[in-house]
């Protein structure tokens, strides 16, 4: 209807006046408001994108009358179930708990190919990097989806059909934007201008991180080091 129409237009006006709040443009820089905001944006998103697969996989798995706490138990390392799952998924040395899991699942074909197809991308630094890039791609894509209704909007009240979608990505962007800045607020970060120039400081050195190579040029075998590589730099167990 008609005020549905409106109602969910405001929703996008008010959530991108919040972003435009949180997100401080320099306009000392010669990139325009939308990149800045954009850059942000994915900085943060990507910071805890692997993160998130892992979460949600573990979630599915506690959910399908699966017993997985017995499974990560045979987990040697790892502090926490997310990190015990990320060895699981990529350490030689758990090649066969991954494997009994896996058989664990005859009925679930979507949940024994999400471990599958997560022990290969994130075993290997090459392939966790394009796993980074290609999300970073996807979520400038979607930005420029709402920046694009968004001006639409203000223009002359119209919008895209798929505007109930665009403002969920938008509404889940804010909250983790939120979420972030009070997680470093608390930790006695002073200003959003410093907590943002750490993050982008913490993905160039992640980035360095995935480009180690061994003698032969090929990605570097992940070990001890599995936590930073497959969690990340801005990871908190």
């Amino acid at each position: 209807s008609a005020m549905e129409s409106i109602n969910i237009s405001n929703q996008l006006l008010n959530l991108w006046t919040i972003v435009e709040v949180l997100v401080e443009v320099d306009k000392r820089y010669s990139y325009s408001k939308i990149t800045q905001i954009s850059n942000t944006i994915t900085t943060v998103q990507n910071a805890s994108y692997v993160k998130s697969l892992i979460e949600q996989l573990l979630f599915d798995l506690k959910h399908c009358c699966l017993d997985i706490e017995s499974h990560l138990e045979t987990i040697t390392k790892g502090n926490n179930d997310i990190e015990k799952m990320a060895a699981l998924l990529v350490l030689q040395e758990f090649e066969q708990n991954k494997t009994d899991l896996v058989n664990d699942l005859p009925n679930y074909p979507l949940l024994r190919y999400r471990i599958e197809h997560y022990a290969k991308q994130f075993s290997n630094r090459q392939e966790l990097k394009k796993v980074l890039v290609n999300h970073r791609k996807r979520l400038e894509w979607q930005i420029m989806r709402i920046y694009r209704n968004r001006n639409m909007i203000v223009h002359d009240g119209s919008h895209f059909p798929y505007i109930d979608l665009v403002v969920q990505n938008l509404h889940f962007y804010v909250d983790n934007l939120i979420d972030t800045i009070n997680y470093y607020v608390g930790k006695g970060y002073e200003s959003l201008d410093i907590i943002y120039t750490m993050l982008s400081n913490k993905e160039f050195s992640y980035q360095m991180i995935l480009e180690k190579t061994d003698a032969s040029k090929k990605a570097l075998p992940i070990g001890e080091d599995f936590v930073e590589v497959v969690l990340g730099e801005d990871y908190q167990s």
